[in-house]
C-alpha cells in the first residue's frame, strides 16, 4: 500500500529529498497546509513561525543544489514539544507564568537536530509543566487524538503525538518521565522511543525554573514518529557527545525464528480493559504465528513494590520545582503516614519530602531491581507489556488531585494508571512503543517493548520488525 505523502515516514521524505523528487520548500508547505486544515480541531500546534520555516527551506534547497549537505536531517521539517527550549519561540510549558518566556538558545537535544539540518516549524501542546498524562492547560486548551472527537491525545507529549499521527509533521521531539512519550503514542497510534536514561541531554526542559542545569532524575528526551526506523534515525542525531560508544549495535537482521520475547500483559495493580487485552493477545498470536518465541512471565517479584519505588522517586525528582508552601503541606501529610505506607496519594507526600537517607534506600531498591531485570533481559530480546490499561479517553476536566480511574472494577487514584510505564523509567531502560492494533471501538492500542540498558538500537531493530509483522501502519 502506498501511503499519501503526508503520512509517509521521515526517512521516506529524506530519501525523496536526496533523489530530487521533492524539495524542502514543498515539504514545509505541505506541513503548513496540513496545520491550517487540521490544527483548529486538534489543537496540537501552539506556536508556529511559517516565515522562518520557509526561509530555512529555501536555504536548505539552495545548499542541496550546490551539494552542500548539512547533515542527516537536511531540510526535514518537524516540531518540538513546548517543554523544550527552542530559540526564536516562546517556551511556555503550558503555563501562563511563562507565556512570554523566550529562551536565547536551543536545548542541547534541539541543537543537535538543528545542526543535523532539521527545520523547526513550531511547538506542540503540553499539560502545565508536563505534569499530567493528558494534554490540556489554561493557556492553550486541550489537544485531542485524531482518532476520536473529544478524546484526549494523552500526555504530556500529546500535541507531539497528535501532530505526527495527523500527518502535520513526520517527526517530533518530546520528553518522558511518567510515560510522556509512550502514553501519547499509544493514544494516537504512532511510535515513540524513550532512550536509555542519560543518552540524550535533558537540559533545557522547562519543568518550573528556566536555566536549571541539573538533569531531573529519570527524565528522558526522545523522538516520536510514524515508523520505528525514524526513531533510530533521530536517536543517532540526538545522542549526547560521547554517548555513542556506550551503545551496543545490532549485528545482522532480526530473525523471527530466533526472536525471544517475554510477555507481561496483566497485573492486579493495573489490569488492562478487556478490549485492550484482546488487542495485545491478538498481537502476541500474530507474532507467534510468524515464528517468534513468546513466554508469559512477571519480570519482578513484587510489581506493587516496584511501582511504589517509581512513585516515590518520581515525586522526589519533581519536588525540586514545587513551591515551599506545597512542600510544607506534604510534610504534614507524610508525618501522619506509616513508614511502610504504599500507594497513592501517600507516595506523593513521602516521595516529595523524603530525607536523603530515604532517597538512598529507594535508590538501592532501584539498583537491586535493575540487576534482576537485566538478568532477565539477557535471555530475551525484549519484554512486551501494555502502555496503558485503556485507549484514548474523553477529556477529563476534574482537577488532577481529585481524579480517579477505574481499574479492575474499582476506583483508584489517577496516577495508578502509570503502572505499565514505570519499570523502564525507574530502571533507566529503553522503551519503544509501536501500534498493536485497534480495539473494538476503533481506537489504537500501543505495544510497549522494553530492552536492556544501552541496547536502544537493537530494541529499535526488533520494534521495526514487529511493526512490519503486525502491519499497523495507520
Amino acid at each position: 500500500m502506498t501511503l499519501p505523502l503526508h503520512l509517509r515516514s521521515a526517512s521516506d521524505w529524506l530519501g525523496m529529498l536526496a533523489r530530487g523528487e521533492t524539495t524542502s520548500c514543498e515539504l514545509v508547505e505541505l506541513c503548513l497546509s496540513r496545520m491550517e486544515q487540521l490544527n483548529p480541531r486538534l489543537n496540537a500546534i501552539v506556536a508556529l513561525d511559517a516565515k522562518s520555516a520557509r526561509e530555512q527551506a529555501q536555504r536548505a534547497d539552495l545548499a542541496r543544489a550546490h551539494n552542500a549537505d548539512s547533515g542527516p536531517l537536511h531540510g526535514l521539517p518537524m516540531t518540538i514539544k513546548d517543554t523544550l527550549e527552542v530559540a526564536g519561540f516562546a517556551c511556555t510549558s503550558g503555563a501562563e507564568k511563562y507565556r512570554n518566556y523566550r529562551p536565547v538558545r536551543h536545548a542541547p537535544a534541539v541543537q543537535r537536530l538543528v545542526d543535523a539540518g532539521a527545520i523547526i516549524l513550531g511547538k506542540t501542546n503540553v499539560p502545565q509543566f508536563g505534569g499530567d498524562i493528558q494534554t490540556d492547560n489554561l493557556l492553550f486548551g486541550a489537544t485531542q487524538t485524531p482518532w476520536r472527537e473529544g478524546h484526549n491525545a494523552g500526555g504530556s507529549s500529546g500535541g507531539a503525538a497528535a501532530a505526527v499521527a495527523a500527518g502535520l509533521v513526520p517527526l517530533e521531539l518530546g520528553t518522558d518521565l511518567a510515560g510522556s512519550l509512550r502514553i501519547p503514542a499509544h493514544c494516537c497510534g504512532v511510535t515513540s522511543h524513550r532512550p536509555t536514561t542519560g543518552l540524550v541531554s535533558v537540559v533545557g526542559q522547562l519543568a518550573g525554573t528556566p536555566g536549571r542545569l541539573a538533569p531531573m532524575d529519570m527524565l528522558a528526551v526522545g523522538p516520536l514518529a510514524r515508523d520505528p526506523a525514524d526513531l533510530a534515525l533521530a536517536l543517532e542525531v540526538l545522542l549526547a557527545p560521547g554517548k555513542a560508544a556506550q551503545l551496543s549495535r545490532p549485528r545482522g537482521a532480526v530473525d523471527l525464528a530466533k526472536l525471544r520475547l517475554a510477555c507481561w500483559f496483566d497485573d492486579v495493580d493495573c489490569p488492562p480493559d478487556a478490549s485492550v487485552a484482546a488487542v495485545l493477545a491478538g498481537a502476541a498470536e500474530t507474532l507467534a504465528a510468524a515464528g517468534a518465541r513468546l513466554q508469559s512471565l512477571t519480570p519482578v517479584a513484587d510489581p506493587s513494590g516496584m511501582f511504589e519505588s517509581f512513585l516515590r522517586l518520581m515525586y522526589a525528582a519533581m519536588s525540586v520545582e514545587w513551591p515551599d508552601s506545597l512542600i510544607t503541606r506534604l510534610t504534614d501529610s507524610a508525618a501522619a503516614l506509616p513508614p511502610d505506607s504504599r500507594g497513592l496519594p501517600g507516595a506523593m507526600a513521602l516521595g516529595a519530602t523524603m530525607s536523603h537517607r530515604s532517597w538512598l534506600q529507594q535508590h538501592e531498591v532501584r539498583l537491586q531491581l535493575a540487576e534482576q531485570v537485566e538478568a532477565l533481559l539477557a535471555d530475551y530480546d525484549a519484554l512486551l507489556c501494555p502502555v496503558l490499561h485503556r485507549t484514548a479517553w474523553p477529556h477529563e476536566t476534574t482537577a488532577l488531585a481529585r481524579r480517579t480511574v477505574r481499574l479492575g472494577g474499582r476506583d483508584w487514584p489517577w496516577m495508578q494508571q502509570c503502572f505499565w510505564i514505570a519499570l523502564p523509567t525507574l530502571l533507566g531502560l529503553p522503551a519503544t512503543v509501536i501500534p498493536a492494533g485497534l480495539d473494538s471501538d476503533g481506537l489504537p492500542v500501543g505495544l510497549q517493548l522494553i530492552g536492556a540498558r544501552n541496547g536502544d538500537f537493537r530494541l529499535l531493530q526488533v520494534a521495526a520488525r514487529l511493526h512490519k509483522v503486525l502491519g499497523c501502519m495507520f
